[in-house]
């Protein structure tokens, strides 16, 4: 815990020493509810407060220190605007895991958002590395979400239903080589293709998820840049922004593919 922080004063902000009992007993806190839920035998642990916000200080620790995952709670009515989580996410270096309050800690299934792209690879064998770890074998769904054009349909003279279909047959003939790109080791898995109706990805995921009551969403994330983010600001924020209940596992995965 370090720096000051800025307290009113009539109308203007002053620098101030931070309060040093406020720190430990954040400290404190964060230990009395850690120690009991961790075996800190098979961890090597570090306890730090920092005075400031989500998007910078800790954001800043984060990349600083080249974090892999942080692991962030979400309040299921949270006091702000919940800006700050989708700021962190943007920014961040590493991977991130969302999890909202009262969530249930099992990986019975665990649902994985894929585009047939290498990153989609990269994050589905991040994924099955993970699932080994524990105890039970969970199940893994696989989700493609495919947009069908329908204003193309009535260029070449097809309605729409049977546009569909045929989009459909074209996404289900790159699934068998998709799969065999992917080290499964065991894990039980399915593939499921749905059209994106409603023309918003997102939704469909969670309602998906919603249908298979997942444990865990994953979906993967592909660099830093502007663009990028935006990218990402269509599907993993939506989903962010969208869901309160199930964890989500946002991976980084651009450094994996090959």
């Amino acid at each position: 815990y370090a720096g000051q922080f800025p307290v009113l004063v009539g109308d203007r902000y002053q620098r101030m020493e931070p309060d040093r009992s406020a720190s430990l007993m954040a400290m404190e806190s964060m230990i009395s509810e850690v120690q009991p839920r961790l075996d800190l035998k098979h961890f090597q642990t570090s306890f730090k407060v920092l005075e400031g916000t989500i998007t910078r200080q800790l954001l800043a620790y984060a990349n600083d220190r080249d974090v892999d995952l942080t692991m962030m709670g979400r309040k299921k009515h949270p006091a702000g605007t919940g800006v700050a989580a989708h700021r962190y996410l943007r920014g961040s270096e590493g991977s991130v895991l969302f999890v909202p309050e009262h969530s249930t800690p099992q990986m019975n299934k665990v649902l994985v958002a894929t585009d047939f792209s290498d990153y989609s690879v990269a994050v589905i064998n991040k994924t099955v590395n993970l699932l080994l770890q524990q105890p039970e074998t969970p199940e893994l769904h696989l989700v493609n979400v495919f947009d069908v054009p329908t204003d193309l349909a009535y260029r070449i003279s097809r309605t729409e239903g049977q546009f569909s279909q045929i989009i459909r047959e074209n996404v289900e003939s790159v699934v068998p080589e998709f799969l065999k790109r992917i080290h499964f080791q065991g894990i039980p898995h399915t593939m499921h293709l749905i059209e994106n109706t409603r023309y918003n990805s997102a939704q469909h995921l969670m309602d998906f998820a919603e249908t298979i009551h997942t444990d865990l969403m994953v979906i993967g994330a592909r660099g830093h840049s502007v663009v990028s983010a935006l990218l990402l600001g269509s599907v993993a924020e939506r989903v962010l922004r969208y869901n309160d209940h199930f964890p989500l596992l946002v991976i980084r995965c651009e450094k994996d593919v090959r």
